[in-house]
């Protein structure tokens, strides 16, 4: 049976599966599940508040909250790669509230014109 090496650490942060599929949710899967739900409110026409509007924005402060647990407790990196800082996540906290709100907002209308 091999030795293993106590010198070398676990695997933390952006090694480790955890830290891979925190990124993987602030990247991609917030990002699908804002779409469909988009789609299933233009779809549906759903003109008012809804419990759909509800899980939307719940996931959009999911995204946030998740983007600050990947920076401060898994290392977390940019698209690029590069190490991500507060300011990262502050111009997040700016930018995907602000796209969200525009693409809640071009749903609804789509909503609006299929009455």
């Amino acid at each position: 049976m091999p030795k293993q090496n106590q010198d070398s650490p676990a695997p933390s942060g952006s090694d480790s599966l955890s830290g891979c599929l925190v990124r993987l949710a602030w990247m991609l899967a917030a990002n699908v599940a804002l779409f469909v739900l988009a789609v299933f409110i233009a779809v549906n026409r759903e003109t008012t508040f809804a419990v759909t509007d509800l899980i939307y924005w719940a996931v959009v402060a999911a995204a946030v909250a998740i983007r600050y647990l990947d920076i401060q407790r898994f290392r977390g990196q940019t698209v690029t790669s590069e190490p991500a800082t507060m300011a990262h996540w502050r111009r997040y906290v700016m930018l995907l509230p602000a796209a969200a709100l525009v693409v809640w907002g071009i749903a609804h209308g789509i909503a609006l014109l299929g009455r």
